[in-house]
């Protein structure tokens, strides 16, 4: 396909949304790129701007020779982009297996991405889980009033809470489009007494105490930015952080490796007042692996069990700011305990969940919730938090339990 076509269909979408944006809130778009990722699949990234301080990026991807039968609308993990989430390693992605199953694929990346670190965070002090939502909604809207066809929502960690909240919401009466929920590792609630439930009310707690004194964002993903870029430009050179075991620091390489496998129990942003890991909630880690530790810190070695080293640093290349509202957080932790007003009997579409047994682990106390759902579920066995979507045999382990034939 030449670039005059593909020139042409990128013109088409953005004259496409032009057209339907007049009397819309959303007033400018800017394009950020327009290519061919393969032989068949366009690939185009807006920014659209409205009357909010930071504009929403949109991602879209399409089959250029067939019609598509479905509209998707995905919502990704907290920190990271669309781009940085679904649409990486290019050559291999889960956007690109959906462009490829005849979905019009459209990607809802937060406002917060496109903040710099000179933004006034405080902006940010209101946009949690249901400012989200809102957003998400706003791109749906417009993308269903000029392709209005069937569509999918799809949402991983905490972009899946989006995808819940949004679903509860959908008058069934009136969106009769809305055909079915697919969730990538997250929990809805946590059983009553556990000490899952206790560490989130404990971090809902710790969340409104900081955000009452002045700090409005949570940084962990942004300094695992800065770890893996750290790791890159000095692979042996002293992280400054001791290892768990006697004889000094780990390397950039190491404390990255590390940092993967075992995010469970690293420090964040809520340390230092709940005395629990940043990501207390998942069982091991963002990915499968495994770490041992040598005499000295060069000595150690480790390894991921199923996705590249290089697909790491090309995701993290791809992520903004990184940086995300800690009144997201705060609403995670609270809907978690059954204090966020989400109805899960409303949510009437068929749900596929699949989770990681090193991430969120269990979801069937959520699955148990969802009354007026036709339910799949399953957990992916030696998968941590982001195989899901960087594992290099991703496509069988999970994307066709996602979305099975």
């Amino acid at each position: 396909m030449n670039k005059e076509t593909v020139s042409n269909m990128h013109k088409k979408i953005i004259a496409d949304i032009k057209d339907k944006i007049r009397n819309a809130t959303i007033n400018k778009i800017e394009i950020v790129k327009v290519e061919l990722i393969n032989k068949n699949i366009a690939w185009t990234q807006l920014l659209l701007h409205d009357n909010d301080v930071l504009p929403i990026r949109v991602d879209i991807l399409t089959d250029i020779f067939n019609a598509p039968t479905k509209n998707i609308y995905m919502s990704p993990g907290t920190g990271l982009s669309i781009e940085s989430d679904f649409i990486t390693p290019v050559s291999n992605n889960i956007a690109v297996f959906l462009a490829n199953k005849s979905y019009l694929v459209i990607g809802i990346t937060p406002r917060e991405d496109a903040a710099l670190q000179d933004f006034n965070f405080e902006l940010m002090k209101d946009w949690g889980l249901q400012k989200h939502t809102d957003d998400f909604s706003e791109i749906v809207k417009l993308f269903q009033s000029i392709y209005n066809i069937n569509y999918d929502i799809l949402g991983h960690s905490g972009g899946a809470a989006v995808v819940f909240n949004y679903s509860s919401k959908v008058d069934f009466n009136k969106d009769k489009k809305l055909k079915a929920v697919r969730i990538i590792d997250m929990v809805g609630e946590y059983p009553p007494n556990s000490q899952e439930f206790n560490n989130a009310q404990i971090c809902l707690n710790a969340s409104n105490q900081l955000i009452n004194s002045g700090v409005f964002v949570d940084q962990d993903v942004a300094g695992f930015k800065f770890i893996t870029q750290q790791a890159q430009l000095d692979p042996n050179g002293d992280s400054g952080v001791p290892r768990p075991v006697s004889g000094g620091n780990f390397t950039n390489i190491g404390l990255l490796y590390f940092s993967l496998i075992y995010t469970g129990q690293l420090p964040g942003t809520l340390t230092n007042t709940t005395g629990l890991p940043g990501s207390w909630y998942l069982k091991q880690g963002f990915l499968s692996g495994t770490y041992q530790f040598g005499d000295t810190p060069t000595s150690d070695t480790f390894s991921l069990a199923h996705t590249n080293i290089n697909t790491i640093y090309s995701a993290i290349s791809t992520i903004g700011s990184g940086i995300y509202p800690l009144s997201y957080d705060r609403d995670f932790y609270s809907l978690w305990i059954n204090s966020f007003p989400l109805a899960w009997a409303n949510i009437k579409v068929p749900v596929f969940y699949v989770n990681t047994e090193l991430g969120f682990g269990d979801e069937s106390y959520t699955v148990g919730l969802l009354t007026h759902s036709n339910v799949t579920s399953n957990i992916v066995h030696d998968y941590g938090h982001a195989d899901p979507v960087y594992s290099d045999t991703a496509g069988n382990d999970f994307w066709n339990i996602l979305f099975p034939p």
